[in-house]
C-alpha cells in the first residue's frame, strides 16, 4: 500500500505540475497582441502580431499595432544608434499600409510623426543645451537621433539641415556636404534655403564650380533674394571670375546703393583687375611702350576706385580695418603706377610721377590715424616711415622713427 500509494501521489503530482504548465501556456497563448501591448510586453506583442498577420495579411488593423509596437520597441529597447532597423520595419510597415489603402493614413501619419518628433526633439534638447565642452561628447547621439527621424520620415527637409550643421561644427565639412547631396538621391528636392547652403559648403570646401552651378541657378529663379546674388559674387571672386564678380557688384550697387560691403567690395575687385591686366601687359610688351591713352586710362581708372573709397570713407564711421585698406590701396595705386613708368612715353612720365605722389600723400593721413589709435602697432608706422621715405620727406621720417625706438 505504501508504495502504491507512493506511487499515486507521484502521478498526482506529476499530472498537477503538467496541468499547471499547460494551463499557464495556454494561457499565455490566448493573449492578444494588443493586450500585450497594453501591458507593456512589446517584444512578446511584436511576436504575437507577426504570427497573426502571417494568417492575416490583409488585415490592416494588425499592421497598425505592429507599426505603433515598433515605435515603442525601439525607444523602450534600444539606445539611439541601435533603432534604425527597427525604424526601417516600422517605415516599411506604414507604408505598405499605405500602398493598400489610404484610409489610415491619418493613424500612419500620425505613428511616423509621433516617432519623427521623438527623435528629432531629443537631437534638438541635445544641441541646446551643449556648450563647447560638451558638444563632442553629445555628437554621436545627435547624429544618431537625426539619423533616426530621417529613416523615418526620409524627406525631412529640417533634419537634413541639422544634421549637416552638426556635422559642420563638428568638423566634419565632407559629412556636412554628403548629408546634403543625400536628400537628392534618395528621390527628393532640396529647397532653394537648402541649395544655397549646400553651395555655401562647396565654396568652403574649395569645389568652386559646383558651388557657382548652384548659385547661378538660384539667382536666376530668385533674383530678387539678396542672399544668392552675395553667394554668387563670392564664388565669382573664388572662382578667379573677376570680370564676372564686377558686372554683378555693380548690379548689387545700384539696387541697394547703401550697402557699403558691395561698393568695397566692386572697388577691391576693380583694383585687382585692373592690376592683373597691367601685369600681362608688362610681360607681353616685348618691349613696346604704354600709349599716353593707355596710361590716361590706368589712371582714370584708380581715380574712379578713389572716390569709391572716399565717398564710402565721408558717408560713414570708418573702422580700422577700412582705414588700412584705404592706406593700402594708395600706396598699391602708386606702385602700380611706378611699374608702368619705365613702359611709358616721355610725354606722360610727369603725369604719371605728379599721381603717384598724390596717391602716396593721400595715404599719410589713414597711416597716422591708424599709428596714433594704436601705438603699439609698430606695422602701422613703419608703413608711413615707408611714404615719408619715398616722398622724401626726412624729417618726418626720422621723428617717426625715433617715437617707434623710444
Amino acid at each position: 500500500m505504501y508504495h502504491l500509494s507512493t506511487r499515486m501521489v507521484s502521478l498526482v503530482l506529476t499530472f498537477g505540475i503538467f496541468f499547471a504548465l499547460s494551463c499557464s501556456t495556454f494561457q499565455s497563448s490566448t493573449e492578444s497582441p494588443q493586450s500585450l501591448y497594453e501591458a507593456g510586453s512589446y517584444e512578446n506583442a511584436l511576436q504575437s502580431v507577426n504570427d497573426q498577420i502571417r494568417d492575416n495579411p490583409e488585415d490592416l488593423d494588425l499592421q497598425l499595432l505592429k507599426a505603433s509596437i515598433l515605435q515603442k520597441i525601439a525607444v523602450e529597447n534600444y539606445q539611439p544608434e541601435n533603432r534604425t532597423s527597427v525604424y526601417t520595419n516600422l517605415k516599411n510597415t506604414t507604408d505598405e499600409i499605405s500602398f493598400k489603402t489610404d484610409t489610415y493614413q491619418d493613424r500612419t501619419d500620425s505613428i511616423l510623426t509621433s516617432a519623427w518628433m521623438h527623435e528629432q526633439s531629443a537631437g534638438v534638447r541635445l544641441l541646446q543645451q551643449d556648450g563647447t565642452t560638451t558638444f563632442d561628447e553629445h555628437f554621436d547621439r545627435v547624429i544618431a537621433h537625426f539619423n533616426n527621424a530621417v529613416t523615418i520620415i526620409p524627406d525631412s527637409i529640417v533634419t537634413y539641415n541639422l544634421m549637416a550643421t552638426t556635422y559642420y561644427r563638428h568638423g566634419d565639412l565632407s559629412e556636412a556636404i554628403s548629408t546634403l547631396e543625400s536628400i537628392e538621391e534618395t528621390g527628393y528636392t532640396r529647397p532653394p534655403e537648402t541649395c544655397e547652403k549646400l553651395a555655401y559648403l562647396y565654396l568652403e570646401a574649395g569645389r568652386i564650380d559646383q558651388s557657382i552651378e548652384i548659385y547661378e541657378t538660384l539667382s536666376a529663379n530668385y533674383p530678387d533674394t539678396e542672399i544668392y546674388q552675395q553667394g554668387l559674387v563670392n564664388s565669382y571672386i573664388l572662382g578667379d571670375m573677376h570680370t564676372d564678380a564686377i558686372a554683378l557688384l555693380e548690379d548689387l550697387t545700384g539696387v541697394y546703393p547703401n550697402r557699403v560691403q558691395y561698393r568695397e567690395a566692386l572697388a577691391t575687385e576693380r583694383f585687382y583687375l585692373l592690376q592683373q591686366q597691367i601685369s600681362n601687359d608688362i610681360e607681353s610688351a616685348n618691349g613696346e611702350t604704354f600709349s599716353d591713352s593707355d596710361a590716361n586710362q590706368v589712371i582714370d581708372k584708380l581715380n574712379e576706385i578713389s572716390s569709391i573709397y572716399r565717398d564710402i570713407d565721408e558717408t560713414l564711421p570708418s573702422s580700422e580695418e577700412r582705414q588700412q585698406r584705404i592706406a593700402a590701396f594708395y600706396v598699391s595705386s602708386a606702385d602700380l603706377l611706378e611699374q608702368i613708368l619705365p613702359f611709358s612715353d616721355e610725354s606722360i612720365e610727369t603725369r604719371l610721377s605728379d599721381q603717384r605722389e598724390t596717391f602716396l600723400r593721400a595715404s599719410i593721413p589713414y597711416w597716422q590715424t591708424l599709428y596714433e589709435a594704436n601705438s603699439d602697432r609698430s606695422a602701422y608706422a613703419y608703413s608711413l616711415i615707408e611714404v615719408y621715405d619715398e616722398l622724401g620727406m626726412e624729417d618726418e621720417a626720422e621723428l617717426l622713427q625715433q617715437q617707434v625706438n623710444f
